[in-house]
């Protein structure tokens, strides 16, 4: 448009040139007096005009040039990320079963090194310190990996500078601080979910927090905590600027900081074999517990000895040991619309019971919790065995807020139904073993349970006639 004008301009400048050409008069004067204004050098509105085109032609432009730079650099960012994200969590995939043993041996350490100075160290504590140990050197090693062999060649064919140690050294920052996050917080999460999922008639908040726990503790959960670890480092430090790719780095921590594994590797000095061919229900909640399940398993005449120190009948011992220890159960309801099949998962606290039972050594209050435990098994091992399931698998018991199982009349399973090993009335602090039949639609019996447990019967002969079983 500009050379349009500056053509026009000429045009127009010679045709005025010749008539002006030796003309006098008031009507010449006047018509080169408003010309002027037109012309005047780089001052009249043509050259202006023309001039100010060029300029915004210029201004277009170098627009243009930052929108192609800004979708360079976009190009480059999602490359970056997406390869970055893709190649990490394959690694941690592929590396998963390394470090689970790896969080194996250092709880292992921890315990050993904590005994040997006389401090006693749950496993649970020793588990989650370890795990955020593994967690933090996973992550920075995947972490400098996945940049160094990913994420600079991809920038550096972008031709954004050469190979850079400061970024090696930021991304092991970003991806050791999310594995050390995502790891203990996972870590801390599952001894949350395992308290809440094995509270008897937990509320359904606690049932919730304890979903939530589970979410957390999975390699989704633990890259959504080592992204936000990843994103608040840049707020704070980097001037309120997040870069993507530390975003994705933290990511990659997270998903380093993996959980322990739910079987022993074959080969190491703490794998006992299984006694069948059934995995478990869930996931042991320790290799403690793993491991003493399966010396009970294997002992003889437990159950025997158990009798003699506690006076409950050997014949109801005999069959909470197969349910809980060996048998395999189909189909258990552990979430809403899921199922599965093996084993119930290894507790701490149930080894350490059935293990102190059996060498006599329960201290008073343990002795009253094993034998409210053991009414509640032993109720419910005969009703599953007469075809009654764990829990109920209908849709509508899970139709609350946190989608969580909630047992009614309509719907309900042996569990459900058992005696309650924990339920104490308020005032007198005596157990109430049926305190929750009125919820499943069963009328609190005047029945009490006897101490050797010999009137289970009674219990289960009530629950078959008050549903009609």
């Amino acid at each position: 448009m500009a050379t349009a004008l500056d053509d026009v301009a000429a045009s127009c400048n010679k045709a005025e040139k010749s008539v002006v050409e030796g003309a006098h008069g008031k009507s010449i004067d006047a018509f080169e007096a408003f010309w002027h204004r037109y012309k005047n050098g780089s001052k009249g509105w043509l050259p202006e005009t023309a001039h100010a085109c060029r300029q915004m032609a210029k201004a277009l432009d170098d627009f243009a040039d930052k929108v192609d730079e800004a979708v360079h650099k976009l190009e480059e960012e999602a490359a970056l990320v997406g390869a970055t994200l893709v190649a990490g969590t394959a690694l941690a995939i592929f590396t998963a079963g390394i470090s689970e043993a790896a969080a194996g041996a250092a709880t292992a350490g921890i315990i050993a090194a904590a005994e040997s100075v006389g401090v006693a160290v749950s496993e649970t504590v020793a588990s989650i310190a370890a795990t955020t140990l593994t967690g933090a050197a996973f992550g920075a090693v995947e972490s400098v990996a996945v940049d160094a062999a990913v994420a600079q060649p991809i920038r550096i064919s972008f031709g954004d500078g050469g190979f850079s140690g400061t970024e090696l050294l930021t991304a092991a920052g970003t991806g050791g601080a999310g594995g050390a996050l995502g790891a203990g917080l996972g870590s801390g999460a599952r001894a949350v979910g395992q308290a809440a999922s094995g509270a008897e008639g937990a509320s359904t908040v606690l049932a919730g927090i304890g979903k939530i726990s589970t979410g957390m503790d999975t390699m989704p959960g633990r890259m959504v905590t080592g992204a936000g670890l990843g994103a608040g480092q840049d707020a704070l430090f980097n001037g309120g600027h997040i870069n993507p790719l530390d975003v994705a780095t933290g990511a990659i921590g997270g998903a380093a900081g993996g959980r322990k594994s739910r079987n022993r590797t074959a080969g190491t000095e703490d794998f006992l074999p299984y006694s069948g061919s059934s995995d478990h229900i869930d996931s042991p909640q320790s290799p403690k517990a793993e491991k003493a399940y399966e010396r009970i398993r294997q002992a003889e005449g437990d159950t025997h000895r158990i009798s003699e120190n506690t006076g409950i009948k050997k014949d109801v011992l005999d069959r909470i040991k197969g349910h809980i220890f060996h048998d395999k159960h189909e189909d258990v309801v552990v979430d809403r619309g899921k199922k599965a099949t093996g084993r119930f998962a290894p507790m701490d606290h149930i080894a350490d019971l059935w293990t102190k039972a059996e060498s006599g050594t329960l201290s008073g209050e343990e002795a009253g919790t094993f034998k409210r435990w053991a009414a509640h098994e032993g109720v419910e091992s005969a009703l599953m065995r007469e075809g009654i399931p764990y829990r109920s698998d209908a849709l509508e018991a899970f139709d609350n807020e946190f989608e969580m199982y909630d047992p009614s009349p309509e719907h309900w399973g042996a569990h459900d139904v058992a005696p309650h090993e924990y339920a104490k009335n308020p005032d007198t602090g005596e157990d109430e073993p049926f305190r929750a039949w009125p919820k499943v639609g069963l009328p609190r019996p005047d029945l009490k349970i006897a101490d050797d447990l010999s009137n289970l019967d009674e219990v289960i002969a009530l629950i078959r006639k008050g549903k009609s079983i």
